[in-house]
């Protein structure tokens, strides 16, 4: 009952419902008098309305707005799948595929990888395999292989967090 009378109070004070000449006591009483038979009541009626130069106006009500519903906080599809995620345990298992794949094939694949993605899963690897990866990487490369080094670097000396 309060949400309808707060709608109402909204509608009303807006000036979205307008109501202009409803009086339904005056306009009863001129019907009951034109039921009477008197014309004379009617013939007043007629040139009262002439004299005010327009008729009567009914209720104008007009639709109120939609109102606004409130934003959820909804998390995108991305946001709640990298919750889920544990970027670690993911460098492990790669790492572990990698140990076990040929070097040759791993500089393809890691022509495409940043740096510092590469040295997340190089870190985690079987040393002996990521110092014959990183000495092909940089015969190719020797800047991306001196940047690869550094990274491995800079990853080992962070301390554990906690």
């Amino acid at each position: 009952m309060k949400r309808f009378a707060w709608l109402f109070a909204f509608v009303v004070f807006s000036g979205l419902l307008t109501s202009t000449g409803c009086n339904k006591s005056e306009d009863a009483g001129d019907a009951a008098q034109a039921k009477e038979g008197d014309g004379k009541a009617a013939d007043d009626k007629a040139a009262g309305d002439a004299k005010a130069g327009a008729p009567k106006e009914s209720v104008a009500i007009t639709p109120a707005p939609p109102l606004a519903t409130p934003a959820r906080a909804v998390k995108p599809k991305d946001e709640k799948a990298s919750e889920d995620r544990d970027p670690i345990a993911g460098n492990r298992a790669l790492a572990k595929f990698w140990n076990e794949t040929d070097t040759g094939t791993l500089v393809k694949i890691a022509k495409d990888w940043k740096d510092a993605d590469l040295a997340a899963v190089l870190q985690m690897m079987d040393p002996a395999k990521v110092a014959e990866l990183l000495g092909k990487i940089t015969a190719e490369d020797p800047a991306r292989g001196s940047a690869l080094s550094k990274a491995l670097q800079r990853l080992a000396s962070q301390k554990a967090p906690g």
